[in-house]
């Protein structure tokens, strides 16, 4: 009976020593994560670096400072429109046709290459009419011919449109042929350029038939 107890109480002294570690491994554990909650728990309640950091506040963030902004916005639209619109009637041209402009003018310049011929025979000429107006002009061209026995021809040339400083020439509308059978004398022929049948200018020049 007495073994028996005796063997118990080892059994007892064995199981307390096996227990220990187990029990000091537990509170070390138990420790350890209280003094972790207990850090988590510092560091919520100290203050964030962002709270202390002061905050910078936009037009974004005023709801005064926005609805200015849209108040502002349709008065710039709006004069940039009337600047539009002005601009617009600025580009249109006038009409040209209702612009004031100088007189009436042309210049004429005509000669034989010749003096004498004998019949029968063509006379050859030289002869220009210029625009000398600042503006589009319709001239009209005629050639008027007088020679001896009554000869008296003439010979419209035309209407020439021409532009300020342009000018016109063509051999054909200055043609003076004597005939066999025409005078012998002398011919002159007179060149005229005209605008509404106002004589603008004219010009001269005779050849005699032999």
């Amino acid at each position: 009976m007495r073994r028996n107890n005796v063997l118990k109480c080892i059994a007892v002294a064995v199981c307390v020593v096996l227990a220990c570690p187990a029990l000091h491994a537990q509170s070390v554990a138990e420790a350890a994560r209280a003094a972790k909650d207990k850090k988590k728990k510092q560091a919520d309640a100290a203050p964030s670096k962002d709270a202390t950091k002061p905050k910078v506040y936009t037009n974004e963030d005023i709801p005064e400072a926005r609805s200015g902004d849209s108040q502002a916005a349709p008065s710039k639209t709006a004069g940039s429109n009337a600047k539009s619109s002005s601009d617009a009637k600025a580009t249109i041209a006038p009409d040209q046709t209702s612009l004031a402009h100088g007189p009436d003018s042309a210049h004429v310049d005509f000669k034989f290459t010749s003096t004498t011929l004998k019949r029968p025979a063509k006379a050859e000429t030289l002869w220009m009419v210029k625009n000398t107006s600042d503006h589009f002009e319709r001239v009209e061209i005629k050639t008027i011919i007088n020679g001896p026995c009554g000869y008296h021809r003439e010979y419209s040339g035309g209407d020439a449109e021409l532009t300020s400083g342009q000018g016109i020439t063509d051999t054909w509308q200055t043609d003076l042929t004597v005939l066999p059978t025409d005078c012998h004398g002398t011919y002159r022929l007179e060149l005229r350029a005209s605008v509404g049948g106002k004589l603008l200018d004219s010009a001269s020049d005779s050849v005699t038939f032999e």
